[in-house]
Order: structure tokens, then sequence, then C-alpha cells
């Protein structure tokens, strides 16, 4: 059972470094089709402001700066892709494999959202390390009740039935019977001290378990705030990426009209992409919560 345990531990911590992996490659694979999407917008742009510097009706400041802007979301590029490229060699690297041996494609599961009772309490008796420090209780006990069956006193018997004689059947038989009474001596307090070294071994592992199943329930309802907040978050990002699409599409529609400015499009068009990078870090945290959770009750 104790051999169980250890294992079932082993196994949840592997889990769990498997779906922060999986949470790491999958924000970054999102992040570099972000991108591109995000490239093809900044050079539509820098075609736009060229026609209109062309035109007299922007200025040098304005084309260079949306040429600036391409420039930077190229250069994020290559870091969202080096990225990625780390993400797939650390997979490997876990799964036994040579480092370059293979960029898997990630795909993880949305998280449940409906985590207003985590429903934790059940599982802490279920929880590995909690089976653990019971089994080491249990071994703690024994040591102490084997300690405390040495001090008593030990009665042992024997006793002999037995025939002698040359000639049959005139034999003589002797009977032999007899007890003795041992009592352990305690010598230098030797076995006295066994037993009260037991004793506190004993209360410490209670004590241990005692401490540990706190420790863990204040984990596990941690972790259950954690995926809770960053599950309410999402839908944040979501409310935010959504107004910044449209805001970002009716300040686009008034640029090309002439109704506003350059700087308040180049603004909204910052902050859509800003809004898609936190859409992609917040599902992503989200699932790195999740993983947190699990752990936390041993799975």
């Amino acid at each position: 059972m104790l051999a169980q345990a250890y294992l079932e531990r082993a196994v949840s911590q592997v889990k769990y470094s498997l779906r922060v992996l999986f949470s790491e490659i999958s924000q970054a694979s999102s992040l570099v089709d972000l991108s591109l999407r995000t490239i093809e917008r900044r050079k539509e742009n820098l075609e736009l402001l060229k026609i209109k510097y062309k035109s007299g009706l922007e200025s040098k400041s304005a084309l260079l700066e949306t040429e600036a802007a391409l420039k930077s979301a190229m250069w994020r590029h290559e870091t969202y892709l080096k990225n990625l490229r780390l993400a797939r060699r650390k997979l490997n690297l876990l799964l036994g494999k040579p480092a370059p041996a293979q960029d898997y494609e990630v795909k993880i599961s949305s998280v449940p959202d409906n985590f207003k009772d985590c429903g934790f309490e059940n599982k802490i008796r279920g929880h590995y390390e909690y089976r653990i420090a019971l089994l080491n209780k249990e071994i703690a006990r024994k040591n102490y009740e084997k300690a405390a069956d040495e001090i008593l006193p030990r009665i042992t018997a024997d006793a002999y039935y037995g025939y002698s004689g040359a000639d049959w059947p005139s034999f003589k038989s002797s009977r032999k019977a007899g007890a003795s009474l041992s009592v352990p001596l305690f010598s230098s307090g030797r076995i006295k001290a066994q037993k009260k070294a037991a004793a506190l071994e004993l209360e410490s592992a209670d004590l241990q378990l005692k401490n540990l199943s706190e420790d863990l329930y204040i984990k596990a309802e941690d972790a259950c705030g954690d995926l809770r907040q960053a599950l309410g978050y999402v839908g944040v990002a979501e409310t935010a990426l959504e107004a910044a699409r449209l805001r970002a599409w009716l300040v686009r529609k008034q640029y090309l009209s002439g109704q506003t400015s350059y700087f308040e499009w180049r603004s909204v068009e910052d902050s859509l992409i800003e809004a898609e990078t936190a859409m992609v870090q917040a599902e992503s945290s989200a699932y790195s919560a999740y993983a947190a959770f699990l752990k936390s009750v041993g799975e």
C-alpha cells in the first residue's frame, strides 16, 4: 500500500508537468498564430499609410511609426517561435526522447467553468500524501505495541513423558514437567527507553497526520480559489476583446473616411493586439490553475 501511494505521487507529478507543458505549448502556438495575423494587419496598415502619405494626407512620422510597428510585430513573432520550439523540446525531454525528436501539436481541453464548489473535501483522505502519513502512523503504532510487549513478563512451560527398560512390556515410565517465568531486566533502561521512543514516534506520526490533513485542505482550497479566479478573468478578457474588436473596426472606418486622426487609430490598433494577447494568456493561465488544482487533490 505504501509503494502504491509513492507510485501515485510520482504519477501525479508527471501529470502535472505534462499539463503545464501542454499549457505552455498551447499558449506559444496561439501567440504564433496571433502574431502572424498581427503582421498581416500591420502590412495592410503600412500600405494604407503609404497611399495617404503619397497623397499628402499623412505625415512622414506616421508612416515611419507604422513601419516600425510592422518590424516590431515581426520581431515578436520570432520570440513566440522561439518559445514554442523551447516548450516542445521540454516536452520531448519529459517523454524521454531526444530534445529535437518531434514537434507535437498540442490541444488542451477546456476547463470546467462550474467551480463554485470544487468538491475537494472528499478527495483529501484519498490523497497519496495523506495515505502515506496514515501508513507511517500505522507503522509507528505497530512499533509501539512491539516495544510495549517486550516489557511484559513471559511464562514458559514444558512437559515430558517417556518409557525406559530393556524388555517390553516390563518397562519403566518417567514423567517430567516444569514451568519458568522470565522477567525482562531493565539494564541501563534500554527496554524502557525503547518503549518511550516508540511512544514519541507514534505521537509525532499522529501529529504529522493531523497537520498534513489541514495543510492539504488549505492548499486545495487555495488552488480552487485560484482556478475560479482564473476562469473569471477569462470572462473579463473575452468581453474586453470583443469591445476592442468593435472599437478597432469603428475607428478604422472613421480613419479611412478622415473622421479621426492617425494617433487615435494607432491607439485602438495597439489596444486590440493587447486584448488578443491577454485573451490567449488568460486561457493558458486558467488551464495552468486547473492543473495546479488537480495536483492539489492528488490527481
